[in-house]
């Protein structure tokens, strides 16, 4: 039976995560390309099988051509930074399906549960796909490609870039065209991040946008007592979970470099060295800040405009009720049973409202604790440094 059909939940307690095949992003469709619009999604295989296999020899054509490259193949083979690609970059690209696979067929069922019309749905769709998600997504990794740049091939102020500083990324015996490569490797994770950070950007103004203009009277009981909200929650939380297995793999990718928790560092002594010095853990930290924060935000709106919508409709029962306190004989016995029956519907409609994305926000806050927590670590590591 399909989401909303039936009750699943007590009055006082959230509905459960929707269950529909699209919110499940280990299904085969999940890996299907479902029409983003995305450059880097556009450009990879569209089937399942092609795209997994892609996903996997992708990474090892690059650590080949690398190699092929290499002024000295043993340190190439035995840099961290380069082997360790061959698990990062392909979790990078998975990534990137799963969430534009998610959006594509999701977005609609989750706003249409919640009562968001054709025009609102419209615009969330024209900056979640196509031009603009690719013109956003360039502009949120924009800083971090920059930095990288800069800081591989303009020499600092001992001479070296970072490529040939031992000191930092120590790729000197690698030569310049491996540099090459691994710049527009970096360039291309970098991309991966833009999108999923647009989304986050994007959707806390959209939906915002969306939730504010809409007139949820019409909605109401079915919302509530169907249900209807379960889609736009599960979307919002199927969503960090991509988010929370890229930010693993960041996290994970920095530790085995050697960079997560060095023994030795910089003390961080201005804001211009803590964005240089910690670009991965920065990138990381915003994805999760807006996320978590967009999902708080949407839930406290949600529940507001609901909690004003049981407010308006339920008004007249309220009145009558409170004139029935005044003076009973006032009132027939169709009257009383009336009022008595819409306040009723006035507290079992806000105490579900009230219940509304509870339990999802503590998931959320949940999955936002690891990266977010690890990062509070390290910059308190590198605030203690002396």
């Amino acid at each position: 039976m399909a989401d909303g059909d039936e009750r699943t939940h007590a009055i006082s307690e959230e509905a459960p995560p929707s269950r529909e095949p699209w919110t499940r992003l280990l299904g085969w469709d999940s890996f299907r390309y479902q029409g983003s619009g995305w450059w880097l999604d556009l450009a990879m295989p569209r089937t399942p099988a092609t795209f997994l296999a892609f996903a996997f020899l992708a990474t090892v054509a690059v650590f080949a051509l690398g190699y092929g490259l290499a002024d000295d193949k043993s340190a190439f083979v035995a840099t961290h930074d380069v082997n360790g690609q061959l698990a990062f970059m392909t979790i990078h690209i998975l990534c990137l399906r799963v969430a534009g696979s998610l959006y594509a067929r999701g977005v609609g069922r989750a706003l249409d549960g919640i009562g968001i019309g054709a025009a609102d749905q419209q615009f969330v769709r024209r900056g979640l796909f196509g031009t603009w998600a690719n013109v956003g997504a360039l502009g949120c990794c924009a800083y971090f490609v920059t930095r990288d740049t800069l800081l591989g091939w303009v020499p600092g102020d001992n001479g070296l870039t970072a490529f040939n500083d031992p000191d930092q990324w120590d790729f000197g015996a690698l030569g310049t065209r491996v540099h090459v490569v691994q710049t527009a490797q970096w360039h291309f994770e970098w991309l991966i991040f833009g999108y999923l950070m647009w989304i986050q950007v994007w959707t806390l103004i959209s939906f915002t946008r969306a939730i504010a203009r809409t007139d949820f009277e019409p909605h109401l009981a079915r919302l509530l007592t169907r249900d209807g909200y379960r889609g736009f929650f599960t979307l919002l939380g199927k969503s960090a979970t991509i988010c929370l297995v890229f930010a693993l793999a960041n996290l994970a990718f920095i530790y085995y470099t050697g960079e997560l928790f060095p023994k030795h560092e910089e003390y961080v002594s201005s804001v211009g060295m803590f964005l240089e010095e910690m670009s991965d853990l920065l990138s990381v930290a915003l994805l999760f800040v807006v996320l978590a924060g967009g999902f708080v935000w949407h839930v406290k709106m949600l529940r507001r405009a609901l909690t004003s919508t049981v407010n308006r409709m339920f008004a007249a029962a309220g009145d009558v009720a409170l004139e029935q306190l005044a003076d009973p004989a006032a009132l027939t016995i169709e009257q009383r049973v009336d009022a008595s029956s819409g306040l009723l519907r006035a507290i079992v409609f806000q105490r579900e409202v009230d219940a509304m994305g509870g339990r999802s926000m503590n998931l959320m806050l949940a999955k936002a604790l690891v990266p977010l927590g690890t990062v509070a670590i390290r910059v308190i590591k590198m605030l203690q440094q002396v």
